[in-house]
């Protein structure tokens, strides 16, 4: 809760909820340029991602081949350089919502689909897709979510 982690050399997730992680609450912190946020794999669940800025990573959350059962990537500012992922085959219990999240050009496609009718499918309820942010407010918005 409250950290400021910047990812090494090709680091591969925020924080790296490995194989078969459970019952994890990452959140109100600022991570940036780590390859994934949230990540749920290998009957990993029960992981909440939630109120978190995520800066420049490659993707906001990462299933893999699994379903993300019963975790939650909700509340959280994601600035992305890949993808913003959109778990094709996820599991129902997996509760994508109430993000904002920002691609250097403001498109996003998610399987197969662009962002808005991916939304009407009754996908990401809530989640708002922009341009990149300024670093300035980029900065400002990390200040803010840690209190400095």
């Amino acid at each position: 809760d409250h950290n400021f982690i910047i990812a090494n050399y090709h680091s591969q997730e925020a924080i790296d909820t490995d194989d078969g992680s459970a019952y994890y609450s990452v959140k109100n912190n600022f991570f940036a340029y780590g390859e994934n946020g949230l990540k749920t794999d290998f009957g990993g669940h029960d992981i909440k991602f939630d109120s978190n800025i995520l800066a420049y990573v490659g993707n906001c959350y990462q299933t893999f081949s699994f379903k993300g059962y019963n975790s939650f990537f909700t509340n959280n500012t994601c600035v992305f350089r890949g993808s913003y992922f959109g778990g094709c085959n996820a599991d129902y219990s997996l509760n994508i919502s109430n993000n904002k999240v920002s691609s250097k050009n403001g498109d996003l496609s998610v399987c197969g689909m662009n962002f808005s009718e991916w939304q009407a499918k009754g996908n990401d309820r809530k989640t708002t897709l922009r341009r990149w942010p300024t670093d300035v407010q980029l900065v400002q918005l990390s200040r803010e979510l840690l209190s400095f």
